[in-house]
């Protein structure tokens, strides 16, 4: 008899190291695109998986903003590659093919067969067999170099810059028109590169000094800025969300570009401050936290529940509690009057399309003027609680000239009793002036400046 034969081992075949990023990615990708859901948030979330590794988790971060960031070029190039000139196919499909279009144009060192291959099964699971036949007939005839083809032919410099950066031709026109058109090339070419993640030190638990020992001890990777003083860094790539840091109370994530706006405000000894629209109350901590001894501070919004959030912030980081009134400032309720406010009006949020470039898709024309009409009687309403000599700061996390400067030209006129006093404060300020950008009457911050978001922040003093 012949002698009986072990049995064959079903041997499974081993994903590609690329594979659970793709698939995070494309889950994500869907989400944000298909969801409405913010980028930065969803993909935090989808990368705290145990099965992932650090590798995974690079795939995908860089494959959720490489197609967000270049979203407009890509659908270009896949449109081409079409039949119809259409992207009339399964929204599973159009992520798929943007995904591995993104990886044709732009990953260089993944080879373009081995990124055909994996997206094509993807597309076989997700969409069927029908749709990955598509899928593969448009992939083998993309190149790396098709992104050209897009622009060739875009005679108008700020439409041609507005496609190549995958941003909305009106914004990039509203730029071009208040500055230039190479300003407005490095802001868009900033805002489709990574950054660095920023924190905050809380500095009335320990100097920022004391703080980077302590991480440098622990090798975690910090370094500090040049400005503002509390505002430390990682490096892009040098990744990880420091939670022991965090958790202790030693540090906030903000962004460094919004470090700068309480400076604005000139704390000193004595002063009644006044927060409207403080949100979750970000700025607020760090009001508290830089103010001298002896400052009162208020907060006021509209929603119970970012108040709370301000609560359990404070609680966080070890700073007592402040008064809070939940109102909406434009009903003008009883709050007495301050020497110094901020108002860090709702805006656009132009200038966070660095870190969530799906605003820029998302972002009317139309929508701007709804804004504006808001963020003026936010202004109104904060001039009536400002004391003689006191100061109003005006703040917004935009970019777009219509929500800055144009605001406070439109207030000074309906109050003549303020004027600007950003260059006043300014100059007490060193390490504000060279890195912004100085307006008629405020300062903007611009993404390819701050190697961060953009923002924009006005001082004015109401006359005595």
């Amino acid at each position: 008899m012949p002698e009986d034969k072990e049995p064959k081992k079903i041997v499974k075949r081993k994903k590609s190291p690329e594979y659970w990023g793709r698939r995070v990615a494309f889950e994500t990708l869907n989400r944000v695109i298909q969801g409405g859901g913010f980028s930065n948030i969803l993909l935090a979330s989808n990368l705290n998986r145990e099965r992932l590794t650090e590798n995974d988790k690079r795939s995908a971060t860089n494959l959720v903003y490489g197609v967000l960031r270049n979203l407009t070029l890509i659908d270009e190039v896949f449109r081409a590659k079409t039949a119809r000139g259409a992207l009339d196919m399964s929204p599973a499909l159009l992520n798929i093919g943007r995904m591995a279009i993104y990886e044709i144009m732009f990953m260089v060192n993944v080879p373009q067969y081995a990124s055909v291959s994996e997206y094509v099964t993807m597309a076989r699971r997700e969409a069927g067999a029908a749709e990955a036949g598509f899928l593969n007939a448009c992939l083998r005839k993309t190149r790396r170099n098709d992104w050209n083809s897009v622009i060739t032919g875009i005679t108008d410099p700020v439409e041609r810059t507005a496609k190549l950066y995958s941003h909305p031709v009106w914004m990039a026109r509203a730029l071009s028109d208040a500055y230039s058109i190479e300003k407005t090339k490095q802001i868009l070419r900033a805002n489709n590169n990574p950054q660095p993640s920023y924190f905050r030190v809380n500095v009335k638990r320990m100097s920022v000094d004391d703080f980077m020992a302590a991480s440098e001890y622990n090798h975690r990777g910090f370094e500090k800025t040049e400005s503002p003083r509390a505002c430390v860094m990682f490096q892009h790539g040098r990744g990880g969300f420091p939670a022991r840091e965090y958790e202790s109370g030693w540090l906030t994530p903000q962004d460094r570009s919004t470090q700068f706006i309480p400076y604005y405000l000139a704390l000193e000894k004595g002063d009644r401050v006044l927060d409207l629209c403080c949100g979750s109350g970000i700025k607020t901590a760090q009001i508290v936290e830089i103010a001298p001894e002896g400052v009162e501070v208020t907060a006021v919004d509209r929603f119970s529940h970012k108040l709370a959030s301000l609560e359990n912030e404070l609680d966080r980081l070890g700073l007592p509690r402040i008064a809070t009134v939940e109102a909406d400032i434009t009903d003008r309720p009883d709050l007495g009057e301050f020497n110094k406010i901020l108002l860090d009006a709702p805006c656009s949020n132009s200038g966070t399309v660095r870190r969530r470039p799906e605003i820029k898709y998302r972002l009317r024309e139309a929508d701007i003027s709804e804004l504006t009409a808001v963020q003026d009687k936010l202004l109104d309403a904060a001039s009536a609680y400002t004391l003689p000599g006191g100061l109003l700061v005006y703040s917004t996390c935009s970019i777009l000239p219509i929500e800055n400067d144009c605001r406070i030209e439109g207030f000074l006129y309906r109050h003549p009793e303020f004027e600007s006093a950003t260059s006043e404060i300014e100059s007490s300020l060193r390490f504000v002036s060279p890195r912004s950008h100085s307006d008629k009457y405020g300062a903007t911050f611009y993404p390819n400046t701050t190697n961060g978001c953009g923002t924009y922040v006005c001082a004015l003093r109401k006359k005595r």
